[in-house]
């Protein structure tokens, strides 16, 4: 499903970066042709989809400090932080 949301986003974004600590990046290169990121560059990021709930992402100060500060939306997908700090969730 992240795959047919950054399809359909590729189509009117002209930058899109994908981030998962999880996931084998040789697996997803090799099954979907994409390459992810190995950070968030938050310095230029200006609209963030969570759509995987990783605990990972807990621990990730940077993480954390983008979504306190709100400077881009935020659309979580997971329920995975508290709704006042999202701008759109399922």
């Amino acid at each position: 499903k992240v795959y047919d949301l950054y399809n359909l986003l590729k189509k009117e974004i002209s930058s899109i970066a994908v981030f998962d600590p999880m996931a084998d990046k040789a697996t997803v290169k090799d099954i979907y042709n994409l390459n992810l990121t190995d950070e968030i560059d938050f310095s230029s990021t200006n609209l963030l989809i969570l759509a995987v709930g990783h605990d990972a992402f807990l621990s990730n100060k940077g993480l954390n400090t983008f979504v306190d500060s709100k400077k881009a939306l935020l659309v979580d997908l997971k329920n995975f932080y508290p709704s006042e700090l999202s701008h759109w969730r399922l």
